[in-house]
């Protein structure tokens, strides 16, 4: 193949500049395997990037997967580095062990490792990451999603930037980094389970694209353009389904109904996707999308996303429910009963005022609105707390004269699970005497042997 040096890291400057992929003298770590790939970045970098990169760190991940084989390919990028005083850092783990605790396929078990090891880095050298995709890569990627299911989204491929990770050799060919580390003289090692067919990925590699580029030779560039088209059309989409589905938002994690329904499909299912992907980090299967829509054309109906998440359509909405959110993060308010004013730590505050009974009166034929949030003061003990609601706490709302658990009166009143911990309410041991918007219990209620009243005010600071 004809090759030139000068077009070829000409081509790559121009990706990390196009793509805006450095700001001027920053920090970058580089995630080097000691392969070609890799080899070829880190020759790159040193290169042609000392006016661009304050610092350069080399990351290295010992996956234990080859034996000596792995720890060589270690010692190999290790040397480099101290050949060229480059900061070198280095992940040794077990990941078949880590795998097999975790209930993970190697593939993914290593990949977390990796990039949890990565952003680790990131954050304490303040730094970008650079991978050694290819536009190699990016093919094979594309051509498995396709083979596992893939909406549009899996058909954009390896984004070029994305966060703080950047792919600088995306628009270069695997081919073309070989003949780079012949003509620079860079030296690398081949990981002998590149050649194996255990993995997909490399049945893909080894077997299907070369069919393809026997089909047509310019199989990858194909894949390039496509992918581009693909990218454009993926963020038009994102950006309209974004709008909507803030525009149906109702409370954070809750959506009107009536509002998704009237959209196109397409947008519906993107809108799914967008609304479970704020409280979950994984990719949202198609098959949970197209439970979740079935829900929705119901109008009812809940679907388990994972052992935590679950989407339920009910009362006219679309809600994410984080279990583990509710479980965990309570607010743990614990303020003493007092009169005068109560700063809670949500720029909320509290006024509790007494009257005597005759003030109570007079106030209230000026504001009737006082009954709800009217309590016989003598009810109130040492031990009542302004606080949120817990497990086991009761509620018998005034007139109604029928107890029930908190849980049941929310479920009854139709109040968003994302809402219910972050009402106020005056509670006596488990014992709820007030609740904001709901007003008084039966039990604290003003009643004719009421000598002292509280008049209870929520107002934003």
């Amino acid at each position: 193949m004809d090759f030139n040096l000068e077009e070829f890291e000409n081509k790559i400057l121009y990706s990390i500049k196009a793509y805006e992929m450095l700001d001027s003298r920053e920090n970058v770590i580089l995630a080097v395997s000691g392969g070609a790939d890799s080899m070829a970045l880190l020759y790159f970098f040193i290169k042609n990037m000392k006016d661009s990169v304050e610092n350069i760190i080399v990351a290295h991940v010992n996956h234990c997967l080859r034996g000596t084989e792995s720890d060589f390919d270690e010692n190999f990028v290790k040397n480099y580095c101290i050949k060229h005083s480059l900061n070198f850092k280095c992940l040794k783990v077990d990941v078949r062990k880590q795998a097999r605790e975790n209930g993970n396929g190697i593939e993914e078990c290593a990949r977390n490792i990796r990039y949890d090891f990565f952003k680790k880095l990131s954050m304490e050298y303040n730094a970008k990451i650079a991978t050694a995709h290819t536009l190699s890569d990016n093919s094979e990627t594309v051509l498995l999603n396709l083979v596992r299911g893939t909406g549009l989204c899996g058909l954009c491929g390896i984004p070029p930037k994305r966060d703080n990770i950047i792919r600088p050799l995306l628009f270069v060919k695997r081919n073309e980094i070989e003949k780079y580390c012949e003509i620079c003289g860079i030296k690398y090692v081949t990981d002998s389970t590149n050649f194996k067919r255990d993995y997909a990925r490399n049945k893909i590699r080894l077997d299907v694209i070369p069919i393809l580029k026997e089909i047509n030779p310019s199989f990858e560039d194909v894949i390039q353009r496509e992918v581009s088209i693909f990218s454009r059309d993926e963020q038009c989409l994102n950006k309209l389904s974004t709008d909507e589905l803030l525009r149906s938002r109702v409370s954070a994690n809750a959506y009107d109904l009536s509002i998704l329904m009237k959209l196109n499909e397409s947008i519906i299912t993107r809108c799914i996707r967008l609304a479970i992907g704020k409280v979950i980090n994984t990719n949202v299967s198609s098959r949970h999308v197209n439970l979740v829509l079935n829900c929705m054309k119901n109008g009812k109906g809940c679907v388990n996303i994972t052992d935590s998440i679950t989407a339920c359509v009910r009362n006219e909405k679309l809600e994410i429910i984080n279990k583990e959110i509710i479980l965990n993060n309570i607010n743990d308010i614990q303020i003493p009963f007092k009169e005068g004013e109560i700063f809670l730590n949500d720029n909320k505050r509290i006024i509790v005022e007494i009257l005597d009974i005759k003030e109570y009166y007079i106030k209230l034929k000026f504001n009737n609105l006082l009954f709800f949030n009217a309590l016989d003061y003598d009810i109130i003990s040492k031990n009542s707390l302004f606080r949120y609601r817990r497990s086991g706490d009761k509620f018998c709302k005034q007139g109604r004269g029928v107890t029930k658990t908190i849980k049941k009166f929310f479920n009854e009143e139709k109040i968003p699970i994302d809402v219910r911990n972050n009402i106020i309410m005056l509670a006596n041991n488990n014992e709820i005497l007030w609740i904001h918007r709901f007003g008084v219990s039966e039990k604290a209620k003003v009643k004719d042997s009421t000598k002292k009243v509280v008049i209870i005010y929520l107002k934003e600071s």
